[in-house]
């Protein structure tokens, strides 16, 4: 009898383990899961773009770029930066051929609004809805999806430098060297 009882004795505190770590598996594992960095998603997707890839910017074109910028057209500035980077990130999470082609018209709509018709931006973004609209859905793969969105990457940094070239004073914040600390 005495042996039995050192047996339980033995069996209780792993048994107690077992039974807790059983009860608390599932609100656990949600916590845990809840902790996680998050994918952006849409209807059409996920892609994981959170990783800088450098690269050059497209050219800003002649100096005189920055003098032709309409500047007092703030709502056309805005939806210009918004439509190109929304296009951009359509693109990579997958949407559909009719979507890109949105983004790219209304892109194209408002870089023209803004002063910079007939630009060097202006002919890339011509390409791309070009391309974009005959391509047929099968052929939008990842690897023409990456090369459309990198393009409007290097329109989307050199209109932006053309923006920061008109205004006086400008400071830009440039992102932090990893062989740098933190402030």
């Amino acid at each position: 009898m005495k042996t039995a009882i050192e047996f339980l004795e033995v069996l209780a505190w792993p048994l107690i383990a077992l039974f807790m770590f059983l009860a608390v598996r599932q609100p656990l594992s949600k916590l845990i899961s809840g902790l996680r960095p998050k994918r952006a998603s849409t209807p059409w997707g996920t892609y994981e773009f959170d990783t800088l890839v450098p690269g050059g910017a497209a050219p800003a074109g002649p100096p005189d770029l920055a003098g032709r910028l309409q500047r007092d057209k703030t709502g056309n500035l805005y939806w210009l930066g918004h439509d190109l980077m929304w296009t951009k990130d359509a693109i990579l999470r997958g949407a559909p051929r009719q979507l890109i082609v949105h983004g790219l018209k209304k892109s194209l709509q408002n870089l023209r609004s803004v002063g910079l018709a007939n630009t060097p931006q202006e002919a890339i973004l011509v390409k791309l809805l070009e391309r974009a609209s005959g391509a047929l859905e099968a052929e939008l793969d990842r690897d023409l999806r990456a090369s459309i969105a990198s393009e409007i990457g290097h329109v989307t940094l050199s209109a932006g430098q053309i923006a920061c070239d008109t205004q006086s004073e400008f400071e830009s914040s440039p992102l932090p060297s990893s062989s740098k600390p933190d402030p």
